[in-house]
């Protein structure tokens, strides 16, 4: 099992990155809570999640951080 321990901060910035023509580290991050669940727990008042939400959304446990995070995009997706 993978683990992880960190303090706590009152700003949490989650970078989700990855290449899109390899998902496998995306299933990979995303194929226990673990990794996910460390770093929400950590952020006392702020959590930022910065990535491409479309393919992170797919992914087991990211999907309910998709859905309880409100979206903002500060610049256009580039184009695929």
């Amino acid at each position: 099992m993978h683990t992880a321990q960190g303090k706590q901060a009152d700003v949490v910035i989650l970078v989700l990155g990855g290449n899109p023509d390899r998902p496998g580290a995306r299933r990979w991050a995303a194929a226990r809570p673990n990794l996910l669940n460390v770093a929400v727990s950590r952020a006392k008042r702020r959590l930022y999640a910065i990535g491409d939400r479309e393919a992170w959304s797919a992914q087991r446990y990211f999907k309910t951080l998709a859905a309880d995070l409100p979206f903002t995009r500060d610049s256009p997706a580039p184009p695929r």
